[in-house]
């Protein structure tokens, strides 16, 4: 998230240092204009020439218009571009913390499944020694039916002999 902090701050700068350029480059054709304007002034019997001189600084004036509404017209485009990042990083911004609150959540989860495992791997360890215990008792029940089955047989034995 810092990256794309800082490239949009280097962005910026660099936007900065062109519209600088521009202001510079601006003042330069006013300087130049200038100039001509008071060459115009001092040389009026070089009329024609001073009207060349005119209608090719007009055609540069147009060509510089139409250059700054390029520039104006990149710069509202760069702009938007700038807003649509400014949204896009505070969607995800957004989107992090959703995630954030979600892991909380799992991570609550998944404590209170370790305590319900705990609980169950106890009761479990009740259930084997309470069936250890059962088991101990059918294998006497077991004994004393084999006992008596035993005797039985040789109690018919004995009253048919």
């Amino acid at each position: 998230m810092e990256e794309i902090l800082k490239q949009i701050l280097n962005e910026l700068q660099m936007l900065n240092g062109r519209v600088e350029s521009l202001e510079q480059g601006q003042k330069s054709i006013a300087s130049r204009l200038t100039v001509l304007e008071q060459g115009q002034e001092t040389i009026t019997s070089q009329l024609t020439a001073v009207q060349q001189d005119q209608e090719a600084m007009t055609s540069r004036l147009v060509a510089l218009e139409q250059g700054q509404e390029t520039m104006t017209s990149r710069l509202t485009a760069l702009e938007q571009g700038q807003e649509t990042m400014t949204s896009r990083l505070v969607a995800l911004e957004q989107g992090q913390e959703t995630i954030a609150s979600r892991l909380t959540s799992l991570e609550q989860g998944i404590h209170k499944l370790e305590k319900v495992v705990a609980n169950v791997k106890k009761d479990t360890k009740k259930i084997r020694t309470e069936l250890h215990f059962v088991w101990e008792d059918i294998k006497k029940l077991d004994d004393r039916l084999t006992t008596q089955e035993g005797e039985i047989v040789l109690l018919k034995r004995l009253n048919r002999a």
